[in-house]
């Protein structure tokens, strides 16, 4: 299935979107590097990002999406979903995907956990 990885570059700002194939779900840890992983749906059309789910306890970097209302820690893996919630390819084109991503640094998201609790 294709898919596209978000990464941090070695900057700790810009941030890497590649192209990723997968077969299964047992690809998704590896690829976001964690233990375990969860999803968030971030467009109508079913497309999502899977993401570490131990994320917060282990923060290198944040990211927000403009679909989904916290920021996101770390690594994420976006890949679409059918009718029945099975993993497809990602439907989004690219360009819309890092349009709608922005890295998060320390002081914007002190202040958002402030305005935001």
């Amino acid at each position: 299935m294709k898919a596209f990885l978000l990464t941090a570059a070695d900057d700790g700002i810009n941030l890497l979107f590649n192209e990723f194939k997968f077969n299964t779900w047992e690809d998704i840890s590896p690829a976001i590097g964690c233990r375990t992983f969860d999803v968030v749906r971030l467009y109508e059309n079913g497309d999502c990002a899977y993401i570490d789910d131990e994320g917060l306890y282990q923060p290198n970097w944040f990211w927000i999406h403009k679909n989904y209302p916290h920021p996101l820690a770390n690594n994420a893996l976006f890949c679409g979903t059918d009718e029945e919630g099975e993993t497809v390819d990602f439907k989004t084109p690219l360009e819309v995907l890092k349009e709608s991503i922005k890295p998060v640094g320390k002081a914007e998201l002190y202040f958002y956990s402030r305005t935001n609790p």
